[in-house]
């Protein structure tokens, strides 16, 4: 038997949430190109769908993770980039992409979320704040020693 609400009225579009630190959980994760406005169209992606399991009236967001690709300059940056990530949710490293990517979905991580501003629609996204990892070197101008 189905269950539908008497009034409709109370049943409201998502929002996105406020900047705070919140409890997430990824909701869903598999391997993507970047766009064609991209510096290198077509290079390897994890977009990764977020959710806040505690707060059912805020939208889901996504992460994207950019992956090293052959010839890459900024492949360093990237893999700090997967690795604070993965840090940051518990999820073990493995080589395996797809692997990878498989684990993701159901990791949970207590983090900051940003508010974004409204882009010309006048929607407004959340962004995840991904915070570095304990220990590791920062120079006296904010950046990852090498």
């Amino acid at each position: 038997m189905n269950f539908l609400p008497e009034n409709l009225d109370d049943v409201q579009e998502p929002k996105a949430a406020p900047t705070g630190t919140y409890r997430l959980q990824i909701t869903a994760a598999e391997m993507g190109e970047s766009g064609e406005r991209s510096k290198h169209p077509g290079s390897p992606l994890i977009r990764v769908t977020i959710g806040f399991p505690d707060e059912p009236d805020y939208l889901t967001f996504r992460h994207y993770i950019s992956l090293p690709f052959e010839g890459d300059e900024n492949a360093g940056f990237k893999l700090l980039m997967l690795k604070r990530f993965l840090t940051m949710f518990d999820i073990p490293y493995t080589p395996d992409v797809e692997a990878l990517v498989l684990a993701m979905p159901g990791s949970e991580s207590n983090a900051d979320v940003k508010l974004g501003e409204p882009n010309d629609d006048g929607a407004v996204y959340n962004s995840l704040q991904v915070p570095r990892m304990r220990n590791e070197p920062v120079t006296s101008g904010g950046r990852r020693r090498k």
